[in-house]
């Protein structure tokens, strides 16, 4: 079981999405992965990772595009970060200059009964000076899918009653004019909470993680492990409280660590620290995206398993204050 990750950053990074792939995602990866294996199926199928690729200029070697922050600050952002979020968002299509450049996604159910059953999400962005899909706006219309693929953690019980709330939204209000601008300064309404609320913590999450600063690896793999169990402890038999326990392997020549210790808010607490329950932690960990990967490095791996991700005092000291 080796690492299939593409690249260290992607790996690392907290994961926005909380669901898991749906199964059309599924059955888009297995033939993506087909085409790219076949010559003939390639110029038949066109993916969705091709559409990415062609809108974004990934496939022909762009490295980097400057995204507006929060603070208005435009910096370097890794591509990787951009595919990521791409990916966490249901790998909808991507287009450019369609209707008059504005931005807009379009989730398959409201496209046909074809799309519906068997198609892909659709986002497009404007290509506002002849270049190809503006970033920007690729990120601004991946906050709706994001938020697409998770209805329960922003208060809908399915997709489909976000998409009626959706629909119920633009009849009051039309597409163009100053109310349709309003929306997004006013509470309480499906566009002001995917731009004014989940856009900024994108952007904050691919600033955090993707841009080109000084953050090391490490830095980006502890604050991925910090924040594994959001707070949440589990109190020992000694009755001493942990939130994250942790063990390191080598599988398949290369050095990890994962927790042995997992929750979940249906089944609660989840301990698989025993010798015996090694190989049923990692697994489970590999399908939370919670392994953590060392190549060779042995120490490395054993220090993380045995804490080291953990703040300093001199650290925690530092957060009091900012606090």
């Amino acid at each position: 079981m080796g690492n299939n990750k593409n690249n260290d950053d992607a790996s690392s990074a907290p994961r926005l999405r909380k669901s898991k792939p749906r199964f059309k995602e599924k059955v888009e990866s297995f033939l993506t992965g087909l085409s790219e294996k076949n010559s003939l199926l390639d110029k038949l199928y066109y993916s969705s990772e091709e559409s990415f690729d062609d809108a974004t200029g990934y496939d022909d070697g762009t490295k980097q595009f400057f995204m507006k922050d929060n603070d208005g600050e435009h910096i370097p952002i890794k591509m990787e970060g951009l595919k990521e979020l791409w990916k966490q968002s249901g790998k909808p299509d991507i287009g450019s200059g369609a209707f008059e450049n504005r931005a807009f996604y379009m989730p398959a159910a409201k496209r046909n009964l074809l799309f519906k059953l068997f198609g892909r999400d659709y986002i497009n962005a404007g290509d506002h000076f002849g270049v190809g899909a503006d970033k920007n706006d690729i990120i601004s219309e991946l906050a709706h899918g994001l938020r697409y693929q998770d209805p329960k953690e922003h208060g809908y019980k399915s997709r489909r009653d976000m998409l009626r709330e959706s629909d119920k939204l633009r009849e009051q209000v039309p597409l163009g004019g100053q109310a349709d601008r309003d929306l997004y300064h006013t509470e309480g309404n499906e566009e002001h909470s995917t731009h004014s609320v989940t856009e900024p913590i994108m952007r904050d999450w691919l600033k955090d993680n993707f841009s080109y600063s000084e953050k090391s690896e490490k830095e980006i793999r502890d604050l991925k492990a910090r924040n594994l169990r959001g707070g949440k402890e589990f109190i020992n038999e000694d009755g001493s409280p942990s939130t994250v326990r942790m063990r390191n392997e080598k599988i398949e020549d290369e050095w990890v660590a994962f927790p042995t210790l997992f929750h979940n808010e249906k089944d609660g607490w989840l301990d698989l620290g025993k010798d015996e329950q090694v190989w049923d932690a990692y697994e489970y960990a590999k399908n939370e995206d919670e392994v953590f990967y060392f190549g060779d490095d042995s120490t490395a791996a054993s220090n993380f398993a045995h804490g080291d991700w953990k703040p300093t005092m001199e650290e925690k000291f530092i957060n009091s204050i900012k606090d």
